[in-house]
């Protein structure tokens, strides 16, 4: 049995331990996720390849000294985290509030009635 007793309990840590999905398709992430990441190695791997192929065979200094390593660096592919469906709840209120009837205002500020 849950420790927790009252509906009040229960709907306070609802809204702070649940996560809503906001994916279409949910499973998606787990085929998608190792493609961004191939995709910016291969990018990485055609950059430098692009950069080493002026130097290929010879020893020019003038060559060698252009090839900079920091220049070619791999993209970083950023992961985003959920939210508690209690700020998710939250941030919806404040878009309401702020979009309640903004086209009407926005019309009677510029004389159109």
């Amino acid at each position: 049995m849950s420790i927790v007793k009252t509906p009040q309990e229960k709907k306070r840590l609802s809204l702070k331990r649940d996560h809503p999905l906001l994916a279409e398709y949910p499973h998606g992430f787990r085929k998608s996720w190792p493609r961004k990441r191939r995709r910016a190695q291969q990018t990485f791997r055609h950059k430098v390849k692009q950069d080493l192929n002026p130097a290929k065979g010879t020893m020019d200094s003038a060559i060698v000294e252009r090839l900079d390593p920091e220049r070619n660096r791999r993209k970083k592919i950023p992961k985003w985290s959920s939210r508690p469906l209690g700020q998710v709840i939250k941030e919806k209120k404040e878009r309401r509030i702020f979009s309640y009837r903004r086209k009407k205002n926005a019309r009677l500020e510029l004389g159109d009635t």
